[in-house]
């Protein structure tokens, strides 16, 4: 009478554990009583298990309770502990699925998904990683400020410094040849008209 009466059922298939608790109601408890006769307790007998169809879509591992009605003394509780307790694996080596074991403080072995590596932009004429510029996944890149993404001087973020010198250097020379061609060919018209 004082300890209410429990039942587990463990449904496999979903890794759920479900437990169904009752609580004798009024009209077992009037059951419950002396015969004057012989002064022995006559047993209440065990509530049936209590069996519900609980669909999948609402048994998380946030929920605790499912069902709590203490007014009829009736509650449906099960533990997460089988959800968590168990490796996702996937058994294609691609990109996106790689793995490493690592063990816990409480000795148990468990996968531990790692993420894909950034990449560095790279220079666009030599090829080179850009220095200056984290390597970074492009969800992170969205996130980060503009002056983090680049280098504050001409093609900061395109060309490393080595290039942009190289394009200064050329563009000085083709604008001396420019000038050169056309002396070249005002003197040769001067010549010409003599």
């Amino acid at each position: 009478m004082s300890s209410a009466e429990a039942e587990t059922h463990t449904n496999p298939s979903r890794h759920i554990s479900l437990c169904f608790t009752t609580t004798p109601t009024t009209a077992a408890l009037d059951q419950f009583k002396y015969s004057q006769d012989d002064q022995q307790q006559t047993a209440i007998p065990p509530p049936e298990p209590v069996r519900f169809k609980i669909p999948s879509k609402t048994i998380s591992s946030h929920h605790h309770d499912l069902y709590d009605d203490s007014s009829s003394g009736m509650a449906i509780t099960f533990s997460n502990e089988l959800l968590t307790d168990f490796l996702a694996f996937n058994r294609y080596n691609t990109r996106s699925n790689k793995v490493r074991i690592v063990k816990t403080p409480g000795g148990e072995l468990r996968y531990l998904h790692l993420k894909k590596k950034g990449t560095a932009p790279k220079c666009g004429d030599c090829g080179i990683k850009l220095p200056g510029i984290p390597a970074l996944r492009p969800r992170e890149y969205s996130q980060i400020s503009r002056p983090k993404k680049n280098v504050s001087r001409a093609y900061g973020g395109s060309r490393c410094a080595g290039c942009v010198k190289d394009r200064i250097v050329r563009a000085f020379l083709i604008e001396e040849q420019k000038i050169v061609k056309k002396v070249l060919k005002e003197s040769q018209q001067k010549a010409g008209k003599r």
